[in-house]
This record gives structure tokens, sequence and C-alpha cells, in this order.
């Protein structure tokens, strides 16, 4: 399986983006803007990479993505706006605003059907690339 991250709009405090499947896009996500790929404060820089499942001590079952440069524990994770990143990348069903900011709505759901389409997978290559 291929996932491809296509970062669509960057606004302010985030970037939303659109995940797909092998092609098809399934779940939306929501990261901080490029900062030099600073630690807790960042986005990662676009480029390929390599996924595994991990059990993280906070948020369960879930994927994170490797040899990010200068980075660690990249996960994808539930949350809801840029408060909630920690420079990882949430995942929900759509996206809404909350009193001016952007937020991913159904962040558990989505978090649950990436796992779904991940079920069987070992390891999965990632795209991330940006449009906006």
């Amino acid at each position: 399986m291929k996932m491809t991250l296509v970062r669509i709009s960057k606004l302010p405090d985030a970037i939303l983006g659109v995940l797909c499947f092998d092609g098809t896009a399934r779940l939306v996500t929501l990261e901080l803007p490029y900062r030099d790929n600073a630690t807790d404060s960042s986005c990662i820089p676009a480029g390929d990479y390599k996924c595994k499942p991990v059990d993280s001590p906070k948020f369960g079952k879930t994927w994170q993505v490797l040899n990010v440069p200068k980075r660690e524990h990249i996960l994808f994770h539930r949350g809801n706006t840029h408060k909630d990143t920690h420079g990882c990348i949430l995942i929900g069903q759509k996206f809404g605003t909350e009193l001016g900011t952007a937020t991913i709505i159904h962040s558990t759901l989505g978090m649950e059907t990436m796992m779904r389409y991940l079920q069987t997978e070992h390891e999965v290559d990632l795209t991330i690339k940006e449009i906006a």
C-alpha cells in the first residue's frame, strides 16, 4: 500500500492536507506550518518516507514516519487543532473551524479508518507533496 499526503492549504497556524491510500483520497490531515523542521514546532519536509506501525504510550496503536532528517517520533495521531500536533500529523474525517482556528473533525474515527486500511501492512511508503 502507498500513502500520499497532499498538502492543499497553508494557513498561518496550520497546514491542511488530504491523505490518499493507493491514489484515493480518504482522510484529512492537519500539521504545523514549516519552521525549518524544528522539533515540536514544525511539520516535516515534503519527500518520501517509510512508515511502520507502533504502539505509542500516549496514542496507542498508530503509525510512525521513519527517517525524518533531524527528527524522531513523528506519528499519525488524534487531535483537532495545531495545538495538538507537537510536530506530528493529525488525522480526521473532515475540516472545520473553531473560533477562527482551523480544525479537523472526527479525529478518532479518522484514526480508526487509517488503522483499518493499514491493518495487514508491516511497512508503508509515504510521499508528502506540496501543492499549496
